[in-house]
């Protein structure tokens, strides 16, 4: 079974997308529920590779100071 806390949650947007579609601003939600969702299943799959808990645990510390990087660059640039 593929549920993970991305599909669902992507799952659960993508709901609210599709009845807020009217409003027009449910597009824009629906489709971070469905790019959640894909993230999700993309998760759920490379934690069944061997190994891939592992890459998956370096590729998020590799987020974080990307992050940290950009956080650093922005800080700068609005300072007075």
């Amino acid at each position: 079974m593929m549920t993970n806390r991305y599909v669902v949650a992507g799952a659960i947007l993508m709901m609210a997308g599709i009845v807020l579609t009217p409003l027009l601003v449910g597009l824009p939600i629906a489709l971070f529920g469905w790019l959640l969702g894909i993230f999700g299943v993309a998760v759920y799959w490379i934690g069944k590779i061997p190994g891939g808990k592992q890459w998956m645990k370096y590729l998020g510390e590799y987020v974080v100071k990307i992050l940290n990087i950009f956080k650093e660059i922005f800080k700068e640039a609005w300072k007075k």
